[in-house]
Formats: C-alpha cells, sequence, structure tokens
C-alpha cells in the first residue's frame, strides 16, 4: 500500500523544517538519527518540536517527543497528532 498525499506531504515538510533548521540543503533521510547523525542536542529538539507545532498547528505530545530517535519517528508523531 502506497502513502497517502497528506503523508507525503508530512513528510517533505518535516524534512524541509529540519532542513532549514539545521542549515542544510540536502535531502534528510528518515532513517537519520536526530542525536547521532544530525547532532541535534536537547535545546535543539525543543526547538525542533516549537517549529513543528507552529507549522502544522498541533501540540506534540511530551511523551511522544521523549520517543523520538529518528526523523521517521518526528514524522510518524506528525502524522498520528493529524489524525486525530
Amino acid at each position: 500500500m502506497g502513502l497517502s498525499v497528506v503523508e507525503i506531504s508530512v513528510e517533505a515538510k518535516v524534512a524541509y523544517i529540519l532542513s532549514e533548521y539545521l542549515g542544510v540543503s540536502c535531502k534528510l533521510e528518515s532513517c537519520l538519527r536526530i542525536v547521532e547523525d544530525l547532532n541535534v542536542d536537547s535545546m535543539g529538539v525543543v526547538e525542533i518540536v516549537v517549529l513543528i507545532g507552529e507549522e502544522f498547528d498541533i501540540e506534540v505530545p511530551p511523551d511522544q517527543v521523549a520517543r523520538w530517535r529518528s526523523v521517521m519517528d518526528i514524522i510518524n508523531t506528525v502524522q498520528d497528532v493529524l489524525r486525530r
């Protein structure tokens, strides 16, 4: 089963937000790890939560943020919150 337009849009927006935040021009792969590969510290995660919340007009649950390990985890969280 393929991805829906909404899922593709969420994935593209999350990748764009992270690219802009990190100041990189390459496409971010969903398998990249937030801390180990992208070198995001805890303050950076907080800033990303704010950016994601503003872009999608959502409130990101702290318990889900605590489980973020990869870009895909961020994408899945946004998709879950938008489905509610």
